[in-house]
């Protein structure tokens, strides 16, 4: 189910937004919803005002002190709005800032400004649209140092979120989250140190199940690919993998279906 009141931006309204961006709107709402002199409703209705113009605005057309700028309040609507569609659209603002080619310089002030912890609780948010969202955003900085750090910690336990999101894939209003999950993972897979976490953690396991049990094109593409780099550092990984066609031996994973 969509967020209340979560609309598609129409193409005029895409055109007006980037008008407006062009004119100094970005800064103005940006330098209201940052302010600490106005009241909590205030900062939160300027931060969702400015996070619906960077959700449909192209990050690329911005000065980069704008988008760095942006950053602080967009992580505060969604630690302290404690309204989903707000927390959502913050969120999405968030993904579309570290979307952009040389995004170094956003990601580092995102992690900074203790972004991954932000987002990291929202992964946990009861609604499926806000869980999703935080899934995207992640999957914007997976290879930054500091993410990497983060997922690791513990020999992996965060990973194992990450799986189970994976692994809802059956279930409609968790699909999206899934298949961005599944996204996340195939990336981290090409972290070494991570790959050999994920194989600790189950997720041979849980790719192959994916595959068996989807006729899904882009999940089993995100599967593979995660496969693929897993296989790639742990040896012991191939042998979880199903035999192939024609094959009279299966020492492929078994589990219950889900769904």
């Amino acid at each position: 189910a969509a967020a209340e009141g979560d609309d598609k931006p129409s193409n005029k309204e895409k055109d007006v937004a980037e008008m407006l961006a062009g004119k100094g709107s970005v800064e103005a709402r940006q330098a209201k919803a940052a302010t600490t002199a106005a009241n909590t409703k205030t900062r939160h209705l300027a931060g969702q005002a400015l996070a619906r113009i960077l959700i449909s605005t192209n990050p690329e057309m911005l000065p980069l002190s704008r988008v760095m700028d942006s950053i602080k309040p967009m992580l505060a609507l969604i630690r302290t709005s404690g309204d989903n569609l707000m927390e959502y659209e913050g969120l999405m603002a968030l993904t579309n800032l570290l979307s952009m080619r040389n995004t170094e310089s956003t990601r580092g002030r995102f992690v900074s400004l203790r972004g991954i912890a932000a987002v990291e609780y929202c992964q946990f948010s009861q609604h499926p649209q806000v869980r999703c969202a935080a899934t995207e955003c992640f999957c914007n900085v997976i290879y930054h140092e500091e993410f990497i750090r983060h997922v690791a910690h513990d020999r992996g336990e965060r990973l194992r979120l990450w799986i189970s999101f994976a692994e809802e894939f059956q279930e409609e209003e968790h699909f999206k989250n899934a298949r961005a999950a599944m996204g996340g993972i195939a990336m981290m897979a090409e972290v070494p140190p991570l790959a050999i976490l994920l194989c600790e953690r189950g997720a041979v396991e849980a790719m192959c199940w994916i595959v068996q049990n989807t006729d899904q094109d882009e999940l089993h593409l995100r599967a593979v690919a995660a496969l693929r780099a897993m296989c790639g550092v742990d040896k012991d990984a191939t042998a979880v993998l199903p035999p192939r066609e024609g094959s009279s031996e299966s020492n492929s994973p078994q589990k219950d279906t889900k769904g």
